[in-house]
């Protein structure tokens, strides 16, 4: 038990940790608010020199303090000069430091609370979450700070040892932690007082193990002194590299046909290696079509914040985007000349999809791409994107509201994944029915319309959105119910649909349904496009009646 408890104030654990050689994250600052049992840490950076390193780890005392980065006045003492310092830089005992985390106190009045050196941030290009409380790479959304509470911060160490790297500097960690027991230290080791040093090439601490200040059946232990991190050899980053010509650009080879020995033909995507010219046969060609399957989509649609996919193109926000058909076999297709201006990685997720030729190129993609011709979409889906906005649009302006209203926040994602689904599984139309039913009949502005309706609901039955949808549309358009009936069915189908199938578990009242609507023989992929058709259609209507309309 004794032993134990001396590795314990001896912080063995943590110092055989080595967390900044064995780990992803180090701890760049903690100031705990326990005197007894706490740790804490700050960060300054000093030049990348070999002299310097070991001028710093030949002792274990601090060179700068935990008030180190923050701004101050000082007078001088031979001229009575008043000065004013940012703070950042300081010259000890011939290393200059520079300050990388910096304690921020509010003289209790707010938390205290650690920042990182703004360049750190900048260099990185990284975006604060403010409701998580880190800082994240804003294209992979990977974490590179993370904020365990005010004063507690980790970060990546790939992301140090870049910028480390960038700079030619070295991260120096200082070090103040303390451990309490209460064993008195006579008994544990039969004196009052021991030191220890550890003396490793990347650190240098003192640890002292004394009596406690009040009982006496108490042991203290402190650890001061501090360790390094060393850069990369030379930057990670991309500008870097491609200045310094070490980008080493990479390119997948994609199936483009099969020869008459039944062996796949692949070409790499290289731009460099394709021709422009039809007449050059030694070269295949950029305007080589490379076919898909559609489910190379998902990762597209399952991820809004950072893709866009329209019709025909596909966007990862501003950095890369590519054009894409559908063709009447449900194949997509892209040329090869364009999967080679994407990134490496884009690539390979293509690559997984990737088919023989099938089914040749789709109409509106020859149009766009090889005529230059502009041409309305012909997919229903975003069709009905289209219309949503444009009846929002007309209503509000003719009618003084939006007879569906516009989405939440929350739900704001959905105008940029709905879609027909890219497989024939029921998981992926149940995903498509709930966003079509937030969209529609969800949003049906049920409390604008009653305002304006003569008519009243006699039934519970009745007292729902689309009864209220129908209801208006009758008597502001003046159309017989029957047809107002056939408008708004394919809305309730949705509901139905959505009802028996992505909101509940699936039984015999989903199959009764779709028999009832005479899609018992469908697919759900088959499903989604005849509904999305016949709603595309109803919202065409409900456009129509709202243009030609005047009070």
């Amino acid at each position: 038990m004794s032993k134990k408890i001396m590795l314990f104030l001896r912080f063995d654990d943590w110092i055989s940790s080595k967390t900044h050689l064995q780990t992803d994250w180090v701890t760049v600052a903690r100031f705990d608010r326990s005197s007894n049992n706490s740790f804490g840490t700050f960060s300054s950076l000093v030049p990348n020199d070999p002299e310097i390193t070991q001028n710093l780890l030949q002792n274990w005392t601090w060179d700068v303090h935990t008030n180190f980065g923050t701004p101050y006045f000082s007078q001088s003492f031979t001229s009575g000069q008043i000065e004013f310092n940012m703070g950042d830089k300081e010259l000890k005992n011939g290393i200059p430091f520079e300050s990388f985390t910096i304690l921020r106190e509010f003289h209790t009045a707010y938390p205290s609370h650690v920042d990182i050196t703004q360049s750190f941030v900048l260099y990185h290009g990284l975006y604060h979450d403010t409701n998580l409380d880190k800082y994240l790479e804003p294209i992979s959304e990977e974490s590179v700070i993370v904020y365990e509470d005010h004063c507690f911060v980790l970060a990546k160490v790939r992301f140090i040892r870049d910028y480390l790297a960038a700079r030619n500097m070295i991260l120096v960690r200082f070090h103040d932690h303390r451990r309490t027991v209460n064993k008195s230290l006579n008994e544990l080791i039969g004196k009052n007082r021991a030191e220890y040093q550890i003396i490793e090439k990347d650190r240098h601490f003192h640890i002292a193990i004394a009596k406690g200040f009040g009982k006496v059946e108490e042991t203290r232990s402190r650890l001061l002194g501090k360790d390094i991190i060393l850069p990369f050899e030379e930057p990670m980053n991309n500008d870097y590299l491609f200045l310094a010509g070490k980008e080493k650009s990479r390119f997948v080879k994609f199936i483009i046909d099969i020869d008459d020995k039944g062996k796949l033909i692949e070409e790499i995507c290289s731009e460099e290696e394709l021709s422009n010219n039809f007449a050059d046969r030694g070269k295949p060609h950029f305007l080589t079509l490379v076919f898909f399957k559609r489910e190379v989509l998902q990762k597209f649609y399952q991820n809004p914040r950072k893709y866009t996919v329209g019709s025909g193109y596909i966007n990862c926000l501003d950095l890369w985007g590519i054009p894409f058909g559908v063709n009447r076999e449900g194949f997509l297709h892209v040329w090869l000349g364009d999967l080679g201006r994407i990134p490496y990685e884009e690539q390979l997720h293509f690559r997984q999809y990737n088919v023989l030729p099938s089914g040749g190129i789709s109409e509106d993609f020859y149009k766009t791409q090889l005529l230059a011709q502009s041409t309305e979409t012909k997919n229903p889906m975003d069709k009905i994107k289209q219309l949503y906005n444009e009846i929002g649009a007309l209503s509000e302006k003719k009618l003084g509201f939006r007879i569906f209203k516009e989405l939440s926040e929350d739900d704001s994602h959905i105008l940029k994944t709905i879609h027909i689904p890219t497989t024939t599984e029921w998981k992926e139309l149940d995903e498509q029915l709930v966003f079509l039913a937030k969209l529609l009949p969800d949003s049906i502005n049920k409390s604008e319309l009653g305002i304006r309706l003569a008519w009243n609901p006699r039934t519970s039955d009745e007292n729902n959105r689309i009864s209220f949808l129908e209801k208006f549309l009758e008597e502001l358009f003046k159309i017989d119910s029957k047809s107002t009936e056939q408008i708004v069915r394919p809305i309730r189908v949705v509901q139905s649909l959505r009802s028996a199938s992505a909101a509940h578990k699936k039984s015999k009242r989903l199959r009764k349904l779709l028999k009832k609507l005479g899609l018992e023989k469908k697919n759900p992929q088959e499903i989604s496009i005849i509904l999305v058709s016949s709603l595309a259609k109803t919202m065409s209507v409900i456009r129509d009646l709202l243009s030609a309309y005047s009070r």
